[in-house]
């Protein structure tokens, strides 16, 4: 039988820098233990996420669109993203830490997060596909989103 090497996926760094000292966060894009984990404590918001993503260019999304939905993430769904963060650098304890991020790591984060996790599923329009099939097995987005959907 053959023994496959442990996976390591791509990451990209987001430099910090705190009182405490300058910190590299290495992040990564999301599994399905990490979309699972994240679909259980933020279905309300990943029903933003949905809106989010249709509203700036859905399966064709450009970088700009990218980087108008982490913006747009960021201020609809601070809970979901500092999970999102934690759990891209591998600790998903570092939530609260993550949370306290200036508001341009934040979204720095969230873009370089998306860009990873949409890469790793075959892009953008994959993502967005799995994403609404997720949120529609949970009633569709009208039901996540106070029938706003």
């Amino acid at each position: 039988m053959v023994k496959y090497p442990e996976y390591v996926p791509f990451t990209e760094s987001v430099d910090v820098r705190s009182k405490g000292g300058d910190i590299k966060l290495e992040l990564r894009g999301l599994n399905l233990t990490d979309l699972t984990a994240l679909f259980k404590t933020h279905l309300p918001d990943l029903g933003n996420l949905a809106m989010l993503l249709d509203q700036n260019g859905g399966a064709s999304m450009t970088e700009q669109g990218l980087l108008t939905t982490a913006t747009g993430l960021v201020s609809e769904a601070p809970g979901l993203v500092s999970n999102l963060i934690a759990r891209s650098a591998d600790d998903p304890d570092w939530v609260d830490s993550a949370a306290k991020l200036p508001l341009m790591k934040q979204i720095e984060a969230v873009t370089i997060i998306a860009r990873l996790t949409f890469d790793e599923v075959g892009g953008v329009k994959k993502t967005v596909a799995a994403l609404k099939e997720m949120v529609q097995a949970e009633g569709g987005l009208a039901s996540l989103t106070g029938g706003q959907g």
